[in-house]
């Protein structure tokens, strides 16, 4: 079996300035768009290009999908979105993780915190602090099996964000 691979990735940062916006169509701001267009360029050769991208509905997490998208090779129009990404906890993560075709070995979920953060420390045997906007986690699972997924199932390879000096990474 080969290695399953998993990329966890926090909406960049986004905009408070309608205060009317419900809060699933909040579009990223500035900043936002332009971490969201720097962290898949940063890491371009060290991610390469996914074989699924699942988003939440909410508009900053998929435009924050898109860039990702864009940079790494995969059709944007090929991204799944699911509500289950939106503040449904890490059992709705959890679920649609659990169901990513068993050929798939590199995935790219895009959410929210708290829950993305709490599944980072769910998988991981390890503790984080949250995870900041536009923040990449990859971890490998260990039973190479997405079904398998459980409490410490994954190593860490690598947490990159916006702010974070560029380093040589795994």
């Amino acid at each position: 079996m080969r290695k399953k691979t998993l990329y966890l990735i926090r909406h960049a940062k986004s905009s408070w300035k309608d205060p009317e916006l419900h809060d699933r169509e909040r579009p990223l701001n500035k900043r936002g768009h332009r971490n969201a267009a720097d962290m898949p360029a940063r890491l371009h050769d060290r991610i390469g290009s996914p074989e699924l991208i699942i988003s939440s509905p909410a508009k900053r997490a998929l435009t924050t999908a898109q860039y990702f998208a864009n940079e790494l090779d995969y059709p944007a129009v090929n991204i799944r979105v699911d509500k289950a990404l939106y503040f449904c906890g890490i059992e709705g993560y959890l679920r649609i993780l659990k169901n990513v075709p068993k050929e798939a070995r590199k995935i790219m979920l895009f959410g929210h915190n708290p829950d993305i953060s709490e599944l980072l420390d769910y998988l991981s045997p390890s503790e984080y602090e949250a995870m900041p906007t536009c923040a990449v986690a990859k971890l490998v699972i260990r039973d190479h099996t997405w079904r398998a997924l459980g409490p410490a199932c994954a190593e860490v390879v690598f947490i990159d964000a916006p702010k974070r000096i560029p380093q040589k990474l795994p």
